[in-house]
């Protein structure tokens, strides 16, 4: 049994132990529990977990039930359920002891009465027996369950689906149905209402029908794998832009397709890889998604297909990232990781993890780089300025170790996907399909001043009135934040409005945050319940705004105007993915880009056009030189054998090597500096301006009160440089819709301790930012006594203490001081130098 199956047997090891001895005090075995008290007793459990369980030992075995009190009744009264709070309950009952259920020889000729036949056997009272059979039993089920399952993925997906009981009727259900163009007539009817919609900025766009095609000439896929595609995802046919493209990568064109949100595109490059793996079981394929949640929400659906091809049934497909680990597993014959890097033919990873672990171990995964026949590139939009410029070193180094292979990529609409794909690949000939075929429903696209008639906004109000008006009339929504603390006070601020009546207290349960920084079993589990319509709405920062699928959804709303157009569609086309009617609603805030915005629509100019601006990439001495090093580390740098490389990484800088690289009379070739060792890849991080080396911080959780099993748990784990401006002594840290008061922070551990408090205050930082100018590279004179210059600079921020404000007011009751260590980074800018006043008046006269 592998160490998923034996973290599973722990968690209900600890359900049942908290179960039985439950049942123990109340003097009643099958005595309904509350599943809110289980999960307090045991963190690590969640409602996913013993829908499992259920599955795994049968419901006459493990019951799970909505209800409002303890009562088990299955014909409860479902008008008093949808007036009240809620909760699952779980009923445990222990099988029978093989003593007492299976009669002795000497029982078998003893005749027995009737009316003791009838009544059931009585089960042992020793708790340590109950929960020993409860384990045999589950063991037992579990592993007859999981040889027939096609992968642990699969059989959990499946156990709680069917497992885990739908909730009671709720409020929604006995409110008339709306349509979506009904709602937003009537939304402008709520009393909450009074002219927030900027009508100059409302867009309806209308629905589009699907445009399919066939493949051309011979490019045929295998039978069984259009036999998995109808089995699996219900397809029978592919839109115009997926056959396009198929075609061209079964051509052995690399590719780039550009297209809008759920418009099929990991339908493109998962076809083409089953047929190879068919045709040559021997090949590699590397998949590259921006972030690890992304990587995980594809692998249980990629998973699915490869187990319905019946040739692949040995195709090892699989994920490598940070959570990916590396310990010996329990058989004592490697980790994880190393079964992977010596078996798996599709591996799922991130740029992070290809740059530190997999081309740094160039020998050992000299056998998978062997034979590479494909990468693929998802969400290619993502990879812009520094981040680009990271990724295209990356990948210039992953083409350096290998023989050549084919690149296709997905990305949503931008204006230049074809350059775009250059710049980070060096390849030319690339293919692009941007005609979108596939179908999407029609959408109401509107724009929500929340400054209307207002001196200040009310943003996170007029977001939870509207959070509760979708919810009341049955929609599924999604609510996006810039930050993770907006996202933390948004769902603060709409559970507080949905606890203020008893028609909406119901649905809080079915609200959640999302965003980086929880545990990936939080996230899973969040996920999860999205994608199985138990949650109706999530309020995220961007870490959704990728294609991580969340089920259906019926409206967007964005707080704040998103950054740039292609964020704002990627958001917007979250909702309305399986062709129903869908609304996309930006709340404007106080921030002076929103009131630039708001102005300029009321003017008549266009909110939501699809003017895309072009995707580029950095170009930074400074990263090229940290890429030549680890370049080095891999395999030393011939200049002759490797000058298409030097090229692509240095560009017109021919001295860069020299500069960066140590020369080694030995081999005649630049190796990697003695200084950037053991490994120069660990030094170099690729999403920020910190270094890889530097360790986050965690924020674990104390008990507040004395009680049986109270302990530590870490809430989060935070990024150093986020650190300074979250954790300070005195602050309050929001976390799932909850308060906690930070109580110490331990710079030496990198731990800050809190305490769960029930406050109607927050906290935020105050500091002061500098920007010091130090290195001129170039500089401009478009005026006289004007000068324009572009350089390095140092930018600092030095925090100065913290904002202690009222929740329900907005107001500031409270100005703490206290100092933070400075934080410094460098980076490149512009600066102006101005003339002195009286040269200024000089000028003006």
């Amino acid at each position: 049994m592998d160490s998923l199956l034996l973290s599973l047997r722990g968690r209900f090891k600890a359900f049942a132990t908290v179960c039985v001895f439950i049942a123990l005090k109340a003097n009643d075995s099958s005595v309904p529990i509350n599943v809110q008290s289980i999960l307090q007793s045991v963190p690590s459990l969640t409602t996913d977990d013993l829908a499992v369980f259920s599955g795994v030992l049968g419901s006459h075995v493990l019951r799970l039930f909505w209800d409002t009190d303890q009562s088990p009744d299955d014909n409860m009264d479902l008008e008093r359920a949808a007036n009240n709070s809620q909760h699952l309950f779980a009923s445990l009952r222990a099988p029978l002891q093989s003593d007492s259920s299976q009669p002795t020889n000497s029982d078998q000729r003893r005749p027995v009465k009737r009316q003791r036949r009838s009544q059931p056997p009585k089960q042992s009272s020793d708790p340590i027996r109950q929960i020993t059979t409860l384990l045999s039993l589950f063991d037992a089920s579990l592993g007859e369950l999981f040889d027939k399952a096609a992968c642990y993925d699969s059989l959990v997906a499946k156990l709680v689906r069917e497992n885990l009981p739908q909730q009671l009727p709720t409020p929604s259900d006995q409110m008339p149905e709306l349509s979506m163009d009904d709602i937003v007539t009537d939304l402008q009817r709520q009393p909450f209402y009074s002219g927030q919609i900027i009508d100059a900025a409302t867009l309806a766009e209308p629905a589009v029908e699907a445009q399919y095609a066939d493949l051309q000439g011979t490019n045929k896929v295998h039978s069984s794998v259009w036999a998995a595609l109808r089995e699996t995802r219900g397809i029978e046919q592919l839109y115009s832009h997926q056959a396009q493209a198929i075609d061209f990568i079964m051509g052995g064109h690399d590719i780039v397709v550009s297209t809008a949100t759920a418009s099929g595109k990991s339908v493109i490059y998962q076809l083409p890889i089953l047929d190879l793996l068919l045709c040559d079981p021997q090949a590699r394929i590397l998949i590259i998604y921006p972030t690890k949640a992304l990587a995980q929400d594809q692998l249980a659906s990629f998973k699915e297909l490869v187990a319905a091809v019946p040739a692949l049934q040995h195709v090892l497909v699989s994920t490598l990232d940070g959570d990916t680990p590396s310990a010996l597993n329990s058989a004592g014959n490697g980790s994880q990781r190393t079964v992977i890097r010596q078996s798996a033919s599709v591996i799922l990873t991130n740029p992070d993890t290809l740059h530190v672990a997999m081309l740094p171990g160039v020998d050992r995964w000299q056998s998978f780089w062997a034979c590479l026949h494909m990468v693929v590139i998802d969400e290619l939009h993502v990879y812009q300025g520094r981040l680009g410029q990271h990724f295209a070193h990356i990948l210039s180094r992953l083409q350096r170790l290998t023989t050549r292979f084919q690149f296709v990529a997905c990305s949503a609409t931008t204006s230049n996907p074809q350059s775009h794909m250059e710049q980070l690949t060096h390849r030319r000939d690339i293919k692009v399909i941007g005609s979108d075929g596939s179908p999407h429903g029609s959408r109401h696209l509107m724009l929500w001043d929340s400054l209307h008639e207002r001196r200040t906004p009310i943003l996170f109000r007029d977001t939870a009135y509207i959070a509760g008006y979708l919810l009341r009339h049955g929609k599924r929504a999604i609510v996006f934040c810039k930050s993770r603390r907006a996202c933390e006070l948004a769902l603060r601020e709409i559970t507080d409005y949905l606890g203020t009546s008893d028609e909406l207290r119901s649905f809080r349960s079915q609200v959640m945050s999302y965003r980086g920084g929880y545990s990936p079993q939080e996230r899973r589990e969040i996920e999860a319940a999205m994608f199985s319509g138990r949650l109706h709405m999530v309020i995220a920062t961007s870490a959704l705004e990728l294609g991580i699928d969340v089920g259906s959804l019926d409206a967007v709303i964005m707080v704040g105007m998103p950054i740039t157009t292609a964020s704002l569609w990627q958001q917007a086309g979250r909702a309305g993915r399986r062709s129903q009617t869908a609304l996309a609603l930006v709340i404007a805030t106080g921030t002076q880009v929103d009131r630039h915005l708001v102005a300029g629509a009321v003017t008549g100019r266009a909110v939501f056009d699809r003017c895309f601006a072009p995707a580029e990439i950095a170009c930074e001495l400074d990263i090229s030189k940290e890429h030549l090093q680890c370049a080095a580390f891999e395999r030393p740098i011939d200049i002759e054998e490797d000058s298409r490389f030097i090229n692509e990484v240095c560009g017109a800088d021919s001295e860069l090597v020299s500069k960066a690289l140590m020369w080694d009379a030995a081999t005649l070739r630049w190796a990697c500096p003695m200084s950037c060792k053991p490994c120069p890849a660990a030094k170099v991080s690729i999403r920020s301006t910190r270094t890889t080396g530097d360790d986050g911080w965690l924020v674990v959780a104390i008990a507040n009160e004395p009680r049986r099993n109270a302990g530590r748990r870490v809430l989060e784990e935070i990024e150093a440089a986020r650190a300074m401006f979250e954790l300070y002594e005195g602050g309050i840290f929001l976390h799932r819709g909850h308060t906690y008061s930070i109580d110490l922070v331990d710079v030496d551990s990198r731990t800050a301790l809190v305490t769960r408090v029930d406050v109607s205050w927050h906290t935020a930082k105050r500091e002061y930012l500098d920007v010091v100018p130090e290195l001129a590279l170039e500089s401009a004179l478009p005026w006289p006594h004007v000068q324009y210059t572009f350089g390095d600079v140092e930018v600092a921020t030095t925090g100065i203490g913290y904002r202690r404000i009222d929740s329900r007011t907005r107001k500031v009751v409270e100005v703490v001081d206290c100092a933070t260590p400075r934080l410094s980074a460098k980076s490149r800018g512009v600066w102006i130098d101005l003339p002195v006043v009286s040269m200024v008046q000089d000028m003006l006269s």
